[in-house]
């Protein structure tokens, strides 16, 4: 089965006849001839030649070759026997490109009709869990692919696949996704686009943290709890607003957008209140933990923030200060995976280097010359001296996802079903997600070993230089005596 992705190209078809005129247009060589006699036995044994110009043939099909090449057609094989078939399920998957359909429905279009021609099929819905149906006919899983639904705050597409293949081993994989598919087997079909988005990706009793994946500079504003602030965010940055008026454990947060992901405009947070001992005296810092929700303590705390070289001597969640700093450094690298960098963006910003910790640590932050500027190991960190960090909101952002996991009752959206931003059985449940709120951009479909589509451009314009290199070689027919 061939299709075009690019049919408007075939307008250019009627420009032949400029090949044909042009063509025509030329003088023709004049060749001498000892004898009547030859050009009319040369008539007589190349009737057809005049009756058929081969180089002017061999002409227009080079033209209409390349016309056909530019229309990009792709040739659509047979779908495999057994087929595995994962459809991302995150949330940027219910993002909408411009007036398009989403990005969750994009993918049932493209991944019915190699369903419902797969002999036996299993189809996976990657989320936060892969959610597995079948094995069946893949007919009769189309009622299944229909009734899936997109919001988790992440999608396994490893996990999804590995799941998929114990229930049907050996089968092919398909991916129908907004991101990047997994290293290993499996053939992909890509529906992101490019449409523009901003939202939400951290929300806590005294702060939000905004990230704009561009185009463009977003301006909008933040809603929350009777305050209103505006927010000018450049493409790839993230923008910090502090509540002024109470450090509420239960919030709500709108960010009004209109933009391409709805999921990410709403956030929740609900929070216990976690309780910090601080071994040293900073207004600073007591005014940075009560922006997240701290409350100070002299003992029995949750965790302890002191001065001094890391040590292991506390099993409590510890942040050090480094009572001394070396040369400073502009920060420049940022491990994106933890949960301690969420919505903190370090760039620019000079710090001490501290001395090196002991064995065990890993660098969380670098600069650009790969020494080491902020350490972790396990729930505890080591940082810069406290100068550095004086009056930054930078502070305020890591002190909150230092102490989200033991204070935070926020879900990420998809836990326990819930697909919807809002406040269920006593827990937040929000997206928050950075790397869904940048929206995957798109890229190329990997459809070889599916037997999928196949691109003919190359061909066509491989044949079309034979064809040319043919008429190069022919020569014109004699005009008729």
């Amino acid at each position: 089965m061939f299709e075009l992705q690019n049919p408007l190209a075939l307008a250019a078809l009627p420009l032949a006849l400029l090949v044909y005129w042009w063509y025509r247009q030329r003088r023709l060589p004049t060749r001498a001839a000892t004898a009547v006699w030859l050009l009319k036995s040369g008539r007589r044994r190349s009737a057809w030649l005049r009756r058929w110009d081969l180089r002017l043939l061999a002409l227009l099909a080079a033209f209409t070759l390349l016309v056909l090449a530019a229309a990009a057609p792709l040739w659509r094989g047979l779908a495999p026997a057994r087929l595995v078939l994962v459809v991302d399920s995150s949330a940027s998957m219910t993002a909408r490109d411009g007036a398009g359909p989403a990005r969750l429905a994009r993918s049932k279009e493209l991944a019915g009709p190699w369903l419902r021609r797969a002999k036996q099929a299993v189809l996976v819905r990657a989320g936060l869990e892969p959610q597995t149906f079948g094995p069946k006919t893949g007919a009769a899983l189309l009622g299944d692919l229909e009734s899936l639904r997109a919001g988790d705050a992440a999608a396994d597409l490893a996990a999804a696949r590995a799941a998929g293949l114990r229930l049907l081993p050996g089968a092919r994989v398909l991916f129908v996704s907004d991101a990047a598919p997994p290293a290993g087997p499996g053939a992909y079909l890509n529906v992101a686009g490019r449409g523009a988005n901003a939202g939400i990706t951290a929300l806590g009793p005294g702060f939000a943290a905004v990230f704009n994946a561009g185009p463009g500079v977003w301006r909008g504003r933040l809603l929350s709890a009777g305050e209103s602030h505006a927010l000018q965010i450049s493409p790839g940055r993230y923008g910090l607003v502090r509540f002024a008026k109470n450090l509420a454990r239960r919030r709500a947060a709108l960010e009004p957008g209109g933009d391409a992901l709805r999921l990410d405009d709403v956030a929740y947070s609900l929070t216990s209140e976690p309780r910090v001992r601080l071994t040293f005296e900073s207004k600073a810092l007591a005014r940075a933990l009560l922006a997240v929700g701290a409350k100070l303590v002299a003992s029995a705390p949750d965790a302890i923030i002191t001065t001094g070289t890391p040590t292991d001597s506390d099993a409590k969640p510890t942040i050090f200060f480094a009572p001394k700093g070396g040369e400073r450094e502009l920060a420049a690298e940022l491990d994106p995976t933890s949960e301690l960098s969420r919505g903190l963006d370090l760039s620019g910003i000079g710090f001490e280097l501290p001395q090196p910790p002991p064995p065990g640590w890993r660098a969380l932050a670098r600069t650009a010359g790969g020494n080491g500027l902020i350490w972790q190991k396990g729930a505890s960190l080591y940082l810069p001296p406290l100068a550095d960090w004086r009056d930054r909101p930078q502070m305020v952002v890591l002190l909150y996802n230092w102490l989200a996991p033991l204070t935070n009752r926020t879900r990420p959206l998809g836990t326990d079903g819930v697909l919807q931003p809002g406040f269920n059985a006593a827990a937040a449940y929000s997206l928050l997600s950075p790397g869904e709120t940048n929206l995957p951009r798109p890229r190329p479909n990997e459809m070889a070993g599916l037997g999928g589509r196949q691109p003919l451009a190359p061909w066509l314009i491989l044949l079309a230089a034979v064809m040319l290199i043919l008429a190069g070689r022919l020569r014109e027919p004699a005009p008729a005596r």
